[in-house]
C-alpha cells in the first residue's frame, strides 16, 4: 500500500473521534447516542494491547489486537477507566443497552471457551469506514497487524465476527472457522476465525 493510506500506531489524542465515527457507521444498530458508541467501542478496546489505524486525510480504519500475556501500550491503557465511567453513566440512563452489551460479552466468552485450539493473540475490534470499502484498506490493516503479531512471537491468531459481515474476506486471507454459536436466535451466529501465522 505504498500509494495508499499510512498505517501507524493509534494515538488516543488524535484518533479516538475517528474511531467513534467509524464504529457508529459500521454498527449503527448499537450506536444511536454518542455514549452508546463510546461504550460499544470501549467494551472491546479495553481488552487490546495495541491498536493501529489507517489514515489518509481522515481516519479510514482501525484494528485493535491483543497479544495474550502482554501489557497494553500507553495509547490503550486509559481505556479501562473510560469504560468504567461510561458503564456507570449508561447504567443510570440506558440499562437495556448495558445488558445487551453484557450479553454480547458473554457470547464472546462462550465462543472462546468452546474453542479447543490454542491461540496466542486475538484481533479484538477491526473496522473500515464503509465509504472506503473495496480500496484494500482492511486487507492492509489486517496484513500489517499479522506482521506485527509474528514480530511479537505469535503463532495463531483468533478473531470473532458474526454471519452478518463479509466473512468471506477472512476466508480469502487464510482464516478458517474455529467455532460458531447462535446469538439472538438461529439467524445470527457468532463465528470464531483462526489463522496460523507461522
Amino acid at each position: 500500500m505504498t500509494d495508499g493510506p499510512a498505517i501507524r500506531p493509534f494515538d488516543a489524542q488524535t484518533d479516538l473521534d475517528g474511531v467513534y465515527r467509524i464504529v457508529r457507521s459500521v454498527w449503527p444498530m448499537f450506536c444511536e447516542a454518542r455514549i452508546e458508541t463510546e461504550y460499544f467501542a470501549m467494551q472491546y478496546l479495553v481488552n487490546a494491547t495495541s491498536m493501529n489505524v489507517a489514515v489518509s486525510r481522515d481516519l479510514l480504519g482501525f484494528i485493535a489486537y491483543r497479544v495474550c500475556g502482554s501489557e497494553p501500550d500507553t495509547n490503550v491503557r486509559s481505556f479501562s477507566r473510560l469504560t468504567r465511567d461510561l458503564r456507570t453513566a449508561l447504567e443510570k440512563t440506558d440499562r437495556k443497552f448495558v445488558e445487551m452489551m453484557d450479553m454480547y460479552s458473554e457470547s464472546d466468552r462462550k465462543m472462546f471457551d468452546g474453542f479447543k485450539e490454542d491461540h496466542d493473540c486475538e484481533i479484538i475490534l477491526f473496522a473500515v469506514d464503509p465509504t472506503s470499502h473495496g480500496k484494500h484498506i482492511g486487507k492492509g490493516l489486517l496484513n500489517d497487524c499479522m506482521g506485527r503479531l509474528v514480530e511479537n512471537g505469535c503463532h495463531r491468531v483468533a478473531l470473532m465476527t458474526t454471519n452478518l459481515c463479509n466473512y468471506g474476506f477472512y476466508e480469502h486471507l487464510g482464516f478458517r472457522i474455529g467455532n460458531r454459536i447462535d446469538i439472538d436466535g438461529p439467524s445470527t451466529k457468532m463465528i470464531l476465525f483462526v489463522k496460523d501465522l507461522v
